[in-house]
């Protein structure tokens, strides 16, 4: 080292002087191990270079004009980086929109001879997922509109009483339609399994009839809002009644407009009341039981009354003996009476609203069933019917000389009509009583 003036200035001391340098071992370990770790990077690294190499040889053809690419398998271990290509590619547009760019890339234009690829998105691998994903769903919209429309409850409800199917066979039908009884397992036996949407979906067809559902509706119109039964069931469960007999005849006069009758002809009004006709029929049920059904329907319409959908039953049952009898009538209307003696009396009915609608009833019904509501004697008496006085130990009533307005039909009288016996007699059947008959 020299000063400003270039002269030589020797060290002060010996310790001043630089000590000689001495390797240490850590210091080699260190650089062993910092060279190793290069050399692993450098390799990741130069892969890593040739990767990228690859992928923009492969990026730079797609894109070189004129050249394409050779049909690949799915395998191929070219057809992943491809789709990673392509997927860069796609980078540059808003995600939202790719489903639908691809798409009309497969389809190409709509003018132009190129063909259409779009069905062949069906047969992809990549998209059997999706696409059975589709069909689930689509398979759950096809079933429940058929359970809500094609197989509703309100038409299983009308084949139920159409055919008059009992609830045994209904759930003998709905399985025989809800499950597969021809399959068989590996061991070739017989086995039950469920009907589906299709062969390979997952969704369950829908049930052609579903009973539980069926009950359910049945039994929501028997009862009211409050949860209480519309009818009253007897003891021995063999008749029922009518819970609201006011309510019932309310709905008559309001399903008229709704039916083929036209509505009622008359105001409800004092003075104009509506008419409602009452009628009771039996009919054979079994070898052992018959059915009889006391009804109510609008009297007073604009049109005829051919409609059944007006026809209301106020109490129906059954019974082995005297099914018609009156006083069996009698016991089985017991609870409708009382109400319809009241409404009788004082000849309105009273909405919810306090609206009053006036009425007036008729008795409408065969020979047989005016005589039973009426409790007259049956109709293998002497007499013939409640109209007219006509007995059959009177010779005077065979002469046509009776009121046309009460007994005759043009050349049939209406008392004879109701039992062929006498018709017969009327037309010369008996010489005895034929006499003075025309024909």
């Amino acid at each position: 080292m020299q000063t400003r003036g270039a002269s030589p200035v020797p060290p002060e001391t010996s310790a001043a002087s630089p000590s000689p340098v001495v390797s240490s071992p850590w210091s080699a370990a260190a650089e062993t191990e910092l060279r190793q770790k290069a050399e692993r990077s450098y390799s990741h690294w130069k892969a890593r270079a040739t990767e990228l190499e690859a992928e923009l040889r492969a990026a730079r053809a797609a894109l070189k004009e004129g050249t394409t690419i050779r049909f690949m398998e799915r395998d191929d271990c070219h057809f992943s980086q491809e789709a990673d290509v392509l997927r860069q590619k796609m980078g540059r547009w808003d995600k939202r929109n790719w489903a639908e760019l691809a798409i009309l890339a497969l389809r190409g234009p709509r003018s132009g001879d190129q063909l259409d690829y779009t069905v062949d998105v069906r047969d992809c691998v990549a998209f059997k997922g999706a696409l059975t994903e589709i069909h689930r769903q689509r398979d759950e919209e096809s079933c429940a509109w058929l359970q809500a429309h094609a197989f509703r409850v309100e038409k299983q409800l009308l084949g139920k009483m159409a055919h008059r199917k009992s609830n045994r066979r209904m759930f003998w039908e709905n399985s025989m339609f809800k499950f597969d009884h021809s399959a068989t397992d590996k061991e070739g036996n017989r086995i039950r399994k469920r009907e589906m949407m299709a062969k390979d979906s997952s969704v369950r067809a829908p049930e052609l009839y579903n009973p539980k559902e069926m009950l359910a509706v049945i039994r929501e119109d028997e009862c009211d809002a409050s949860g209480q039964d519309h009818h009253v069931e007897s003891e021995d469960r063999r008749g029922a009644q009518v819970r609201d007999l006011e309510t019932t005849l309310l709905e008559v006069i309001d399903s008229a407009a709704e039916s083929a009758c036209g509505g009622m002809a008359s105001k409800g009004t004092e003075g104009d009341e509506h008419w409602i006709i009452e009628s009771m029929d039996g009919a054979g049920l079994t070898h052992v039981a018959s059915g009889v059904r006391v009804v109510v329907y609008p009297g007073s319409v604009r049109r005829m009354n051919q409609s059944r959908n007006g026809v209301r039953n106020i109490a129906t049952y059954q019974a082995t003996t005297m099914a018609e009898d009156h006083g069996t009538l009698m016991a089985r209307c017991a609870y409708i009476r009382p109400q319809l003696c009241k409404i009788f009396k004082r000849g309105y009915l009273t909405r919810p609203d306090g609206t009053k609608v006036f009425v007036k009833f008729m008795l409408s019904a065969d020979k047989s069933g005016i005589c039973h509501l009426m409790g007259r004697r049956n109709m293998n008496h002497d007499s013939y019917g409640t109209q007219c006085d006509c007995k059959d130990s009177n010779d005077d009533m065979y002469d046509c000389t009776k009121d046309p307005l009460t007994h005759y039909d043009h050349l049939d009288q209406l008392c004879d009509a109701r039992r062929p016996c006498a018709r017969r007699d009327a037309r010369g059947a008996r010489g005895d009583r034929a006499q003075g008959v025309v024909g």
